[in-house]
This record gives C-alpha cells, structure tokens and sequence, in this order.
C-alpha cells in the first residue's frame, strides 16, 4: 500500500503505521507498507498511517484500510 503524504510549507512531516500483528509486514517506510497474505487467516485485517506537520501548530491526520481475506479453494491454481 502507497499513501502520498504532502507538506505544502515544507516544515516536515513524521509518520507511523499502525497495523494487525498478523499482517506479515516485509517492509515499511515513510509512505508505503509491504505485507505477505500468505498465511493469513479469513477475516478482516486493517493498517493505518498516521502523519504529523512538524510547524508550531503541529496538525495530524490518518487513514485506515480495511480489507477481507479469504481462501477461495475454487479459485486455487490446483483446480484449473
């Protein structure tokens, strides 16, 4: 997941994820999230990034995706 986080008077910006301890993360930085679905059980899983202005009046705004996982057997490779 790639989130675009703008600073329009450049006085920096600090973000941090927050996310299901069963997500498989391979990788984070800044703006994006990698995650291995391998494994995962059915059900609803959810990651966040929240970002905050570094100015004297310092604003901070997230966002969360939600997402569903499920094994569809009828749909695995094995079937085809």
């Amino acid at each position: 997941m790639l989130f675009d986080v703008d600073d329009v008077n450049n006085d920096g910006v600090t973000t941090q994820w927050t996310y299901d301890s069963s997500l498989n993360v391979t990788d984070e930085n800044d703006t994006s999230l990698t995650f291995d679905p391998a494994g995962l059980s059915d059900g609803v899983y959810s990651f966040s990034l929240i970002a905050t202005e570094g100015g004297v009046d310092a604003l901070t705004s997230s966002d969360t995706v939600y997402f569903f996982s499920e094994f569809d057997i009828s749909r695995s490779d094995s079937n085809r």
